[in-house]
Formats: C-alpha cells, sequence, structure tokens
C-alpha cells in the first residue's frame, strides 16, 4: 500500500456520554457509511448492561472505541472486583490500595526548573509568604505544589482569591487526607501537569487494568489511548505511552497534550512517537458552525494534514442546541462525501501517516482551482493577487510585492525537491521557502517568458528535520506590464 498524501478528518467524543445521545449521533453516520471514535471510560460501565450492549453495538458498526482509562483518571482506578487489596500493595508501580482504589505511583520530581516560593502551612492550608503567588484562577500556570522537605507531591483546592489566595492541599490522587501539622517558611515548588508523571510501572498496571475490564465486559481491546483531560495532576508524554502502550501492549496511538504531532505526511518522526500524540483541537464540531469548520478542514487536507474534531456533546456551548448539531454534523459528512473528504477513525490515520509509504512523486503544492469550502479562495492558500479565470484559473500578478503564500505546507519528502511554475507575460518573481523548524531559507526566481505559456523549473532541499515549509511568491519586477501564475507544482526530484 502506498498513500496519495490526501489530507482528511476524524471525529472524537469524550467519556460516557448518555445513550440516546450516542445513538442519534451514530445513526448520523451509519447513515453516511462512515466512522467516529469514542474515548469512554470501562470501569464506569460496569453492572451497566444497557451500555455496555450500546458500546457492542458501535463496535458492530465499526466505530472506534479508545481507552479514556477506567475512570478518566491517569493515576488512579477501582480496585478489581472480588481482588484481595493486600498483593496488590506489593506490586511494582502502587503506591497504596484501600478498600475501593489502586493508587499509582510518581517518580522522584526534579525541582530545578520549577517555579517555587516560601510559605506556611497548618494542617492542610498553605499561605505563601508572596502575596498573590498562590492565586491562579483558571489553573493555567500551575495544578499541583510539591514540598521538597517531604519529597511530596499535593493537588488543592484554591481558598480565597487574589493576594489572599491559599491552598487547602489534598493528596496527589485528590484525597482529602491531608495533616501536616504546622510548618513555617517551607520551601515549595509550583508544577504543572507536565512536570510531574506516572511510573512506568504504574502506567502498566493502568493498561492492565482497562485490558481486564475490557475482557470482563465482553469488549474489544481498544489499540488507541486518550489522556483525560482532567482526573490527575498528570499529562503523559507521547513516549511514555509509546514505551508502555505502544511497545508493551500493542497501541496503535494516542492523543496526549504536551508536545502533540502535527498529524501531517511526512512528519519527521525519530522516535517513532509521533502516532501517541494525536491530539483533536483542528476543528470545533460541537462549538462552531458549518462554514468555520469547513474553512479549517478545506486549508488542511489542501496542506496535507489530518483534523480532528472535538465533542463532549454539552448542550452548553452549542450555538443551535442538540438537533442543530445533528444537523451540522450531517451536513459536515455529507460536504466531505461530496468533496473526496476522507472520514477515517484515529487508528486508521496512525497506520495512514506514520505507518505506511508515501508516495514521493505526489504534487504536495495546493491546486489553484480547488476550493471545497466554496469561499472563492483556493484552498491552502492566502492570496495577493487577483484570482483570474479568464483564460484557465491564475493569478493575475499587476504590481510588486507579494502574489501568494502557503504557510505550513506538509507532506514533504526530504531531499531534493523539484518546483515548477508557469508564467505568461513580462517581469519576475521569486519564490521564498522557509523551513521554520531548522532555520533555513531558499529562494528560487523566474522571469516571465512572453504572450505564451513558459515553465519554469527550480529545485529546492528539503532538509531532513523539517516536516513543514511556509512558501511564498513575490513579484519582483512589473514593468512588462504584468503577467499571471498557475500550474504550482513541488514533487520529489526524480
Amino acid at each position: 500500500m502506498i498513500t496519495d498524501k490526501r489530507g482528511g478528518v476524524c471525529f472524537r467524543v469524550d467519556d460516557n456520554q448518555p445513550i440516546p445521545k450516542w445513538t442519534a449521533f451514530a445513526e448520523v453516520f451509519n447513515r453516511h457509511g462512515l466512522k467516529f471514535c469514542a474515548a469512554l471510560n470501562f470501569g464506569r460501565m460496569v453492572g451497566n448492561e444497557e451500555y455496555i450492549r450500546l458500546v457492542k453495538d458501535l463496535e458492530a458498526k465499526g466505530h472506534e472505541i479508545m481507552d479514556h482509562t477506567p475512570i478518566h483518571s491517569v493515576d488512579k482506578f477501582p480496585l478489581p472486583q472480588g481482588d484481595d487489596p493486600d498483593p496488590w500493595r506489593a506490586r511494582p508501580g502502587v503506591d497504596h490500595v484501600d478498600e475501593k482504589m489502586i493508587y499509582l505511583t510518581y517518580p522522584k520530581i526534579d525541582p530545578k526548573s520549577l517555579a517555587g516560593g516560601r510559605g506556611d502551612i497548618s494542617g492542610n492550608q498553605m499561605t505563601s509568604r508572596t502575596p498573590g503567588d498562590l492565586s491562579d484562577p483558571n489553573r493555567n500556570r500551575f495544578t499541583a505544589v510539591y514540598l521538597p522537605d517531604l519529597d511530596r507531591v499535593y493537588m488543592f483546592d484554591q481558598v480565597g482569591e487574589g493576594d489572599r489566595t491559599a491552598l487547602k492541599l489534598r493528596s496527589f490522587w485528590n484525597e482529602d487526607n491531608v495533616d501536616l501539622g504546622e510548618r513555617r517558611d517551607a520551601f515549595y515548588h509550583k508544577l504543572s501537569k507536565s512536570d510531574v508523571d506516572i511510573a512506568l510501572e504504574g502506567r502498566r498496571r493502568m493498561a492492565e487494568a482497562f485490558r481486564r475490564l475490557a475482557d470482563e465486559l465482553g469488549l474489544r481491546r481498544p489499540v488507541t489511548w486518550i489522556q483525560p483531560g482532567s482526573g490527575g495532576c498528570s499529562d503523559f508524554h507521547r513516549e511514555e505511552v509509546r514505551e508502555c502502550y505502544g511497545d508493551l501492549y500493542g497501541y496503535l496511538s494516542a492523543a496526549t497534550y504536551p508536545n502533540r504531532a502535527l498529524k501531517c505526511y511526512n512528519e519527521v518522526d525519530p522516535q517513532g512517537d509521533k502516532a501517541f500524540g494525536m491530539q483533536w483541537g483542528n476543528f470545533d464540531d460541537e462549538g462552531k458552525d458549518l462554514a468555520w469548520n469547513q474553512k479549517r478542514i478545506a486549508d488542511g487536507v489542501a496542506r496535507h494534514f489530518v483534523l480532528f474534531g472535538h465533542s463532549h456533546f454539552s448542550e452548553r456551548v452549542m450555538p443551535d442546541g442538540w438537533d442543530g448539531y445533528l444537523r451540522r454534523i450531517d451536513g459536515l459528512l455529507s460536504w466531505c462525501r461530496e468533496t473526496g473528504i476522507p472520514v477515517r477513525t484515529q487508528a486508521e490515520w496512525a497506520r495512514i501517516l506514520y505507518h505506511t509509504k508515501q508516495d514521493p512523486g505526489v504534487n504536495v503544492f495546493p491546486r489553484l482551482d480547488v476550493d471545497r469550502d466554496g469561499d472563492s479562495i483556493p484552498d491552502g492558500y492566502e492570496i495577493s493577487a487577483r484570482l483570474d479565470r479568464g483564460d484557465g484559473l491564475s493569478l493575475a500578478v499587476e504590481k510588486i510585492g507579494p502574489v501568494c503564500r502557503v504557510a505550513g505546507l506538509g507532506g514533504l519528502e526530504k531531499g531534493v525537491n523539484v518546483f515548477t511554475v508557469q508564467t505568461r507575460g513580462g517581469g519576475s518573481a521569486e519564490v521564498t521557502f522557509t523551513f521554520s523548524e531548522v532555520g533555513k531559507v531558499e529562494r528560487f526566481a523566474f522571469r516571465g517568458g512572453g504572450s505564451a505559456w513558459t515553465s519554469h523549473r527550480g529545485t529546492v532541499t528539503v532538509p531532513p528535520d523539517a516536516s513543514l515549509a511556509d512558501i511564498s511568491i513575490d513579484c519582483t519586477d512589473c514593468s512588462g506590464g504584468g503577467f499571471r501564475i498557475n500550474g504550482m507544482d513541488l514533487r520529489q526530484s526524480p
């Protein structure tokens, strides 16, 4: 199998949403013969036979069921029914166990690069000696604190606001059981979710717990892992997920937040872990209208990206309510089918993007005659010149300055590529290839050849560490009265 570098889309919905909503959503996809992804918490389905039947039906229709952790938490999971807690306490990766839950260990914290301060602690409440230092209403700056004297990480609830903000400390696992006595001038570090991990053995216990749940519920074992946005104060890195879920348990992909993958063809992937960073958020089928989503999808597909939508079936963000949302999904799917945009599951896209040979002879430069979203601008372009439809579609260049730009073009073949462009009329222009990831720029100049269409050919070397290119065409001389440009083509040198 070999790909033609065609971009596409994936629809993903998270969490154990109500059965009627899943049913209505699935009916829309089934009618179009297309598939979506459902990231579910299997531990919350135990004993719910109706929900289990729903998931089995989704599986039977070909929709992808994903591992969203047993209970939407990366640091704990329920003690399996009938298990004695004592053997669990001795297992690697387990910090402690109670009558209901297994709590996983985190590695030692390296505080060298972490912001810190000094504060006073009384029982489970901590105040800073720097007014306002613990104020973070949206938890954008930190989600936990580390006390180096105790070598422990704590989650918290914020108490008060502004300069008076204090923290009510909870355990790393969000247990309300903290009592540190009286401590004065204690040093603390503020942690983001990417600053604290779950130890590999703990991740193994989590993966095994989910696979066991799948077997007990009679469901297929998922091959995609999805990081919960909440539920713990640790965000897994894609290399950590690959190391555990991929290498040890055969998962094909994941969605992680730190350093997420681009999801474009020929993405640089030296560690083989980009398939485990396939996060959503490229379009918003839940909260934005049809035209807004079509524009983003059309431009991304033209630049050889795969775009993921996101939904929690949250009616409070739907501008047109639940029924309007279903109509918009139906409209998006109809439009994708009409315009030839593939709709696939995450596991399918992971295989295509990261595990399938790609055709080096495909022209990766967007075509001027493709306008899937119908906004009169060729997909993937920023246009400064006039789009001329009179004699075959072309760009009419009538003054010195920018002609067009394609920002963030994917699908690039590393090494020597050939760039071809056609012109008619007098004047000259220059193409600039900018590889921002590696700080490299290449340029290719060409001059119009008169009244007949003339083809110009040059080479550009794509660096081995570059996934994307920004490509701009600028007019440098328009003294001949202007000229036309079309037929841009970029592909690997034969």
